[in-house]
């Protein structure tokens, strides 16, 4: 028999070889694309919001009463008119370059012209008055708080059925609901 290494010996020793002998490999001539130069330091790149309106003249605008919002005015090209039309109809306005004494012309390119929309990848600014805005606010959270309302009235007056108002249907008729302290161990 051969001198024969078992498989664990000959991992070690081949292991404990110099490695000097390794040679390093040829990177293939694709690899310059997708690798950088040893050189190559990493830059976090910035992130442009390029909605973004600095919140002073958010400020000034609503010490003046007026309110701004981006509304959808177009997807993939295609113009969203009824959309638009909601939002008119809720008071909203287009803003375009030289409305609010310039204060937003930013946003615009440079060479639109005055009277330009201010559009962002298919968003238009648009403004309303704040008491306008206000209203709007008040009647939503109104709408968005019936239904909670009407799971309120459920859980303290019952559930409104035919002939629920007989005293027999009333003990019966409800949710039944219990808030208790619960202590929390270690909760000092």
């Amino acid at each position: 028999m051969k001198n024969r290494i078992p498989r664990g010996r000959r991992a070690a020793k081949q292991a404990a070889e110099p490695a000097a002998q390794a040679k390093p490999k040829a990177r293939p001539d694709w690899a310059s694309k997708f690798f950088p130069d040893d050189d190559f330091e990493y830059q976090s790149p910035e992130m442009v919001n390029e909605l973004h309106v600095d919140r002073a003249i958010i400020d000034d605008l609503a010490r003046e009463g007026l309110v701004l919002q981006w509304n959808t005015s177009e997807v993939y090209g295609r113009p969203e008119v009824r959309m638009m039309g909601q939002a008119q109809a809720a008071g909203w306005v287009a803003v375009q370059r030289g409305d609010l004494g310039g204060k937003l012309d930013h946003l615009l390119p440079a060479d639109s012209a005055e009277g330009d929309n201010i559009l962002v990848g298919g968003l238009q600014l648009m403004c309303r008055p704040l008491a306008i805005h206000e209203k709007a606010r008040a009647r939503d959270r109104r709408a968005s708080a019936e239904p909670i309302e009407a799971s309120r009235q459920m859980l303290v007056e019952g559930v409104d059925v035919p002939g629920g108002g007989h005293p027999s249907a009333t003990r019966q008729n409800r949710i039944n609901r219990t808030v208790e302290r619960i202590e929390i161990p270690g909760g000092d």
